[in-house]
């Protein structure tokens, strides 16, 4: 048997007979703790691990969403808001914030479940591209490197692109390292020696 997923909820006041903790725990969460939009959200989220972080509020404020982003920078989580009112600009800050669904006034029991599920996956998609982007990055940077040692052996060595290439490859495999290590290792003692 699974654990039930973990809510952390954060609203005006930190009421244990709030509607949305029973509507949450009929719709298979675990309340993991309740705290005050003043309370520090990050170190709530270090200290209970909760799954997803729901949030209901009468009105947004820049406040919150700074502890938002703060904690999406930090301990990135699923962040669901549901809130009375809407202000374009809170909305952009929200999303800014890394908040998965925004939800303006629509807390009916019904609709908790589905939205959190939504927001969930749509946390997942975004947090699998954004892995994705960040392994590209690095790899360009990598490739980046290699050519750039490449370039230099053929100019210190007078060799073509591809003996260039072998030598480097032959290095990595005699010093049993990684190309890119070998072709930073090229790229650092070439600058030392400039």
């Amino acid at each position: 048997m699974s654990a039930l997923p973990g809510v952390l909820i954060i609203s005006e006041t930190s009421d244990t007979t709030d509607a949305l903790q029973v509507t949450l725990k009929e719709s298979g969460y675990q309340i993991k703790s309740h705290i005050t939009v003043a309370e520090d959200v990050v170190e709530e989220v270090d200290r209970c691990q909760p799954d997803i972080v729901v949030v209901k509020t009468e009105e947004t404020s820049r406040y919150l969403m700074n502890q938002l982003y703060n904690l999406n920078q930090e301990s990135p989580k699923p962040i669901v808001i549901f809130t009375d009112k809407s202000e374009s600009g809170l909305i952009e800050g929200a999303i800014t914030a890394g908040v998965s669904a925004y939800v303006v006034d629509g807390l009916s029991a019904e609709r908790v479940k589905p939205v959190l599920e939504v927001a969930k996956f749509r946390f997942e998609k975004e947090q699998s591209l954004r892995s994705e982007l960040t392994k590209a990055k690095s790899q360009l940077e990598e490739r980046k490197t290699i050519e750039r040692a490449k370039g230099i052996i053929m100019k210190s060595r007078g060799l073509g692109e591809d003996e260039a290439y072998k030598a480097l490859r032959k290095l990595a495999m005699n010093k049993n390292q990684k190309l890119i290590e070998v072709a930073e290792d090229v790229v650092s003692v070439s600058e030392l020696l400039m």
